[in-house]
């Protein structure tokens, strides 16, 4: 990555080298005229920087050789099998990373992603580790027989392990999510006590079983549920549908609506504003009951 970023920097960190390499870039008919910087702050952009660079390869190395400054490692087929395999690896991880991100996700269904890609890692250390590189394109174009499988089987199981450590809090509350998720489906014995009965009931509950299944949308299932029939398992969905299930709309409010301390209005902010702001900006998509807030006062 240190070889990549130092190559991208040359070619775009100098006004002239930079139009040149564009210039380049045509005459040599490739698809892109241009290469993306990668920014630390953002990681995400290292799959799209990885992915271009790998890409465009065959134009930097004619056009570094043009400069007069190779890149003797661009030659050796076994760092460009690794580059190959940092670019599949990083392009799984944002892809992960997108499908995350955005308005109306349950912590359950993030949840799921996640699990879902622990068992996707384990599948990979297995089939690199026996040379199978299906599910790495671009490492399955670039592979010689000086590959690196042991150390990319290595690497993916260090990445299990970190996702394991970093995600062990969703391990330990898995019953009340899924209990949350499938309340039809769940096993009772394998429950806490004070959702048993409560299980049983809901279950034997013909017309809340056929609103479950038909519900597209699981919000929509625990609109007007019995409270007075199902006071915990009405508590427990209350909980889970109030889970930030990641910081989203928290970096989203504090790159639009903080982009505001930037202006005149700057000197107007105060702690309760931000509060008042960051509430507005969680909940705007909940439409007040103004006839029962106007009842109440």
């Amino acid at each position: 990555m240190s070889v990549v970023v130092k190559t991208v920097n040359y070619l775009r960190g100098h006004g002239l080298t930079h139009r040149q390499f564009q210039q380049f870039l045509e005459e040599f008919g490739e698809e892109y005229t241009d290469i993306p910087y990668h920014c630390e702050v953002r990681w995400l952009s290292k799959a799209k920087v990885l992915k271009r660079f790998f890409e465009l390869s065959p134009a930097i190395v004619e056009f570094l050789k043009k400069k007069g400054k190779p890149k003797p490692m661009f030659e050796d087929l076994t760092w460009v099998a690794d580059l190959a395999f940092l670019v599949d690896l990083t392009s799984h991880l944002n892809v992960l990373n997108i499908s995350m991100q955005g308005e109306g996700h349950l912590i359950t269904d993030l949840a799921e992603k996640i699990s879902a890609f622990q068992r996707k890692l384990s599948l990979w250390k297995t089939q690199l580790s026996g040379e199978n590189v299906a599910h790495f394109p671009t490492l399955e174009s670039s592979v010689t027989e000086n590959c690196n499988f042991a150390e990319y089987a290595k690497v993916i199981e260090q990445l299990e392990e970190q996702f394991s450590d970093r995600f062990e809090d969703l391990e330990k509350i898995s019953v009340e999510p899924d209990i949350f998720s499938s309340p039809f489906h769940v096993q009772i014995g394998n429950v806490p006590a004070k959702y048993q009965l409560e299980l049983i009931d809901l279950q034997s509950k013909r017309q809340l079983k056929d609103k479950f299944e038909s519900a597209t949308i699981l919000q929509n299932f625990y609109l007007g549920f019995p409270q007075q029939d199902f006071p915990n398992l009405h508590c427990l969905a209350a909980q889970c549908l109030s889970m930030f299930g990641s910081t989203y709309v928290c970096e989203r409010f504090f790159f639009s609506v903080m982009n505001l301390g930037k202006t005149r209005l700057r000197s107007n902010w105060s702690d309760i504003n931000l509060r008042d702001n960051l509430r507005l900006c969680v909940t705007r998509t909940l439409t007040p009951n103004i006839g029962a807030i106007n009842k109440g006062s």
